[in-house]
């Protein structure tokens, strides 16, 4: 998103999320932590519930690294950090680990629900077409992007403090993707007089959408 600062690594794997998490959260102290995470550690061969015991250990630490960065401030929050974890992609050159990927997907979403009520998981295992990914058919391209963003729009809505939903309400609207169907709507092509995440809002409740 447009506010949004990249901590991603390439090649990174969940234990290298985890060994960081602590130092980005006392670096940036954010509004929200949107995580990704676990693919590339198919490809050294850690089963599903492994890697889930590794995303389980990064999201503790980043819930208990915020609410001691924000310990005694004015602006505390009630609780720690929301945190957004997305969920596998069926890339069109590992085909071979999509079904660990629906393993490891099942494992995440009982993780947030039962474990941590700040974490909310993001299917994504919609995101097969080619056309959606680089030339290596393994990395997403900018229309990839653009619907990981939509995703996002409803749950930065939802899960944002007030203060930081209205600035996040005032960012520019996410670009087009070649992908039109979604359970929330915010995957739609905006009109061409929308520009805003505000006006998108405001455009969806006017039409009950």
């Amino acid at each position: 998103m447009p506010f949004d600062v990249n901590c991603g690594v390439v090649g990174a794997e969940m234990h290298d999320i985890r060994d960081y998490a602590a130092e980005m959260v006392e670096k940036y102290n954010p509004r929200m932590v949107v995580l990704v995470g676990g693919e590339n550690d198919f490809l050294a061969s850690r089963p599903p519930r492994e890697i889930v015991g590794l995303l389980r250990e990064t999201v503790r630490t980043i819930s208990h690294e915020s609410l001691r960065q924000n310990a005694g401030s004015p602006l505390s929050r009630s609780g720690p950090v929301p945190i957004v974890f997305f969920g596998t992609k069926r890339e069109p050159s590992t085909d071979a680990f999509h079904p660990f990927y629906e393993e490891y997907d099942v494992l995440c979403q009982k993780l947030a629900d039962e474990e941590f009520p700040n974490l909310t998981f993001v299917k994504s295992d919609e995101i097969e077409d080619r056309s959606l990914f680089r030339w290596d058919g393994l990395h997403m391209n900018k229309d990839g992007y653009a619907l990981w963003n939509r995703k996002l729009v409803p749950i930065a809505l939802d899960k944002l403090a007030p203060d930081s939903r209205e600035d996040f309400l005032n960012e520019t609207f996410p670009g087009k993707s070649q992908i039109h169907e979604s359970d929330n709507g915010y995957d739609q092509p905006p009109p061409p007089t929308v520009t805003t995440i505000r006006e998108w809002s405001e455009y969806r409740a006017a039409r009950a959408i």
